[in-house]
């Protein structure tokens, strides 16, 4: 009876949990993935969208092709941002043997922040994000003038041309 008591205890104390991918993933985008006059030599250019607002600290990447299963660039946790900005478009330079991307490649990116140990899985092309960040911006010079309220404001301002 003693046996099946600790053994009760073992599983009820064995915590299971689910992985989850954070929150902010959902707001990054792998907009393409190339390789051109200005990729260093051994790298691709990975274009990633962040349209949240979160800062991803010291993003990795890791490039693999859905069609051979094939992991076809890692940066191998070297270090070449401090960090992606929310609300940003950033060329990430990833360590890769490839000379040439192949045509219709479909990929999967693990997109990880090394501070909070946080990894995204991006398709690539990716699905589109819902608040893109490549919306128009109005010339300020054509409104005249802009009324921000309420002012002081601790969470929400309102800005109206």
């Amino acid at each position: 009876m003693k046996k099946y008591f600790i053994i009760l205890l073992a599983l009820l104390s064995t915590q299971t949990t689910k992985a989850q991918s954070p929150e902010w993933c959902d707001s990054v985008c792998v907009l393409d993935i190339y390789i051109d006059e200005f990729t260093p030599p051994g790298n691709i250019t990975v274009l990633v969208e962040n349209s949240s607002t979160n800062f991803i600290n010291y993003p990795t990447l890791i490039v693999i092709d859905n069609g051979t299963n094939d992991t076809i660039a890692d940066d191998e946790l070297v270090f070449e941002l401090f960090g992606q900005a929310g609300m940003s478009t950033v060329e990430h330079y990833v360590t890769s043997t490839l000379t040439e991307i192949p045509d219709n490649l479909f990929a999967t990116v693990l997109f990880s922040d090394n501070i909070w140990d946080e990894t995204c899985e991006l398709t690539f092309p990716c699905d589109s994000v819902a608040d893109t960040i490549s919306q128009p911006v109005h010339d300020l010079n054509s409104i005249g003038s802009i009324k921000i309220y309420p002012l002081p404001s601790t969470e929400i301002i309102f800005v109206n041309p």
